[in-house]
């Protein structure tokens, strides 16, 4: 009987013992998932607001140069895409150039032609003063916001989506370390009854070969006393 439960326990503990080292497996694959959507949602929530401050202080200059009526003004009116746009303002020194360099990359970004362009005819747009590339910028700059809140929604998502899969991870490796621990307990127990019934068997084995003898003997005797009775 305790042999057939310590095969059946050892299985058991086997079974337990892997679906704990799938499960941490898959709690460490999953941290490290999440430490690298992290990295990149910071990286580029970082990217994203930078973006939006820079193109909000564009078009502070660019509306404080229309109202002044600068001769920076002149060459933005010139201008047939934002690359140019940014670099007008980066000779006038009304930009840095790496707030151009990351605005370009943005717009390049966004794949979209009509971003790239300001659009036909670029100089009758700028010659309205009724704010072309202000509202140009102003719309890439709710583009940034737009895909900044998706991003930050995305991360909220994904975060809620690994805190569920590790909890539920975690629940799982501490219920079978529980049945785990039982198992080994209830092997042990199971080893040691085996080892008392062993050693119970041993002492019977060797009174069951005491009585045998005893009871050959004692036939022996019975047998010569009969011969004995005869002679």
């Amino acid at each position: 009987k305790e042999t057939s439960a310590q095969q059946s326990l050892t299985s058991q503990i086997e079974d337990l013992a892997a679906d704990i080292a799938t499960d941490e497996k898959d709690l460490a694959d999953a941290t490290k998932v999440r430490h690298s959507e992290v990295a990149d949602f910071t990286a580029s929530e970082k990217d994203l607001t930078s973006v939006i401050d820079t193109l909000s202080r564009a078009i502070a200059v660019i509306e404080r140069e229309m109202e002044a009526g600068g001769a920076s003004m002149m060459q933005l009116k010139s201008a047939s895409s934002l690359a140019q746009v940014f670099k007008v303002m980066v000779d006038a020194s009304t930009m840095k150039t790496a707030d151009a360099q990351r605005l370009t990359a943005f717009v390049q970004n966004t794949n979209q032609d009509d971003d790239t362009e300001l659009g036909a005819p670029a100089a009758a747009v700028y010659e309205s003063h009724s704010g072309g590339i202000v509202e140009v910028l102003e719309g890439l700059r709710d583009q940034a916001n737009e895909q900044l809140d998706k991003e930050r929604k995305e991360e909220t998502t994904a975060m809620h989506n690994y805190e569920q899969l590790k909890q539920s991870l975690q629940d799982s490796i501490k219920f079978a370390n529980q049945e785990l621990s039982e198992a080994k307990k209830n092997l042990a127990a199971s080893q040691e009854s085996q080892a008392s019934a062993q050693g119970d068997l041993d002492v019977t084995k060797k009174d069951l070969a005491e009585d045998q003898s005893s009871l050959a003997d004692l036939h022996a005797e019975c047998m010569t006393r009969a011969q004995d009775f005869e002679t």
